[in-house]
């Protein structure tokens, strides 16, 4: 299921007519949410950015004052352009005109009626997307390969704010989490090819009960396989163990803090290997047309798309990507 199409097949988009270029030229406050709405800006963003696309961008010189209006959308219709943004959280419609152009600032009733409708087919497709992104995971829960590509998203995404953060233990941890997944898939890749199949051993991607493959049978599994050679191979078992020292017995052994980056430096060489060999497996299955991998380059949509579906394994709450940073004259400045 395409959870675009499905919510652009319900909302009006003829009616509200968007495009990136369109230029914001300001306005004022038209129509606001209906008090019994209950609907975030935060879900407002999420709809609008599945079914038209990332907010207007050109600015065309209006100042953005502090972080109280983070995103615009604008809309030609009919009777003018309508905008729809956030404001101290929470969401509202306005008009938009050109101030180059002779225009009322008395707003047409037909232009508030246009707001209106709007407002509503929002309402509306927001109730449809709780719907189908219900039923959507409902389908995912069922396919242990969803959950492991999440979770490999996610590690990606909490390694990069540890290192920034400087979390060396928290990195550490996710280092040796993040190649785990990586060689677990690595070697369902392989077996694909051998095999000839696009079967997944879901025995190497999920926990059933008590029965699981653990991270030590896995490096040994990918060393059998030929994924990855004896050198790669011992180096992962020295930072294996590594890694169990400095979480079981940072509290009964010499072991400092200071110790972790020069094996968090090892980590990320290990894994930027293992990535090569992900993609010479992948790029093997489409060279000899076995498995699951298929020729595609991803549109900056379905980039964040999977950023999205990732951040469902950190917290199912997270439902939308963060806009596209703004330049402010008060950046910090409170609601």
């Amino acid at each position: 299921m395409d959870l675009k199409d499905e919510l652009r097949k319900k909302f009006p988009i003829s009616r509200f007519e968007y495009s990136p270029k369109i230029k914001i030229y300001g306005g004022a406050f038209l129509c606001g949410t209906p008090f019994d709405s209950n609907i975030s800006a935060n879900e407002v963003f999420d709809l609008l950015n599945t079914v038209y696309g990332p907010p207007n961008l050109d600015t065309d010189g209006v100042m953005f004052i502090d972080k109280k209006t983070t995103w615009t959308w604008v809309f030609k219709t009919k009777h003018g352009l309508l905008t729809c943004y956030d404001f101290k959280g929470g969401w509202s419609v306005g008009y938009g005109h050109d101030k180059t152009k002779d225009f009322s600032l008395s707003v047409s009733s037909k232009l508030r009626k246009e707001g209106e409708n709007f407002l509503s087919a929002v309402i509306r497709g927001i109730a449809r997307m709780k719907v189908l992104e219900s039923d959507l995971e409902k389908e995912n829960k069922k396919n242990p390969l969803v959950n492991i590509l999440r979770a490999i998203g996610a590690a990606r995404i909490l390694l990069t704010k540890a290192c920034a953060e400087g979390s060396l233990m928290e990195g550490l941890v996710l280092y040796a989490s993040l190649i785990d997944g990586l060689l677990r898939m690595a070697i369902v890749l392989k077996e694909q090819i051998i095999k000839k199949t696009m079967a997944v051993n879901e025995d190497l991607i999920f926990q059933k009960g008590k029965k699981y493959i653990s991270e030590r049978n896995i490096i040994a599994m990918a060393k059998d396989l030929n994924i990855i050679d004896k050198n790669i191979y011992g180096e992962l078992n020295e930072l294996y163990d590594f890694r169990n020292r400095a979480v079981h017995r940072f509290f009964i052994t010499h072991l400092k803090y200071a110790e972790l980056p020069p094996y968090l430096i090892r980590y990320e060489e290990v894994f930027n290997k293992i990535n090569e060999i992900i993609y010479t497996l992948e790029s093997e299955q489409i060279k000899k047309k076995v498995g699951m991998t298929v020729l595609h380059t991803s549109t900056e949509e379905e980039k964040n798309e999977s950023i999205k579906d990732s951040l469902k394994k950190i917290d199912s709450e997270i439902r939308h990507i963060k806009p596209p940073p703004r330049k402010f004259i008060f950046p910090n400045e409170d609601y």
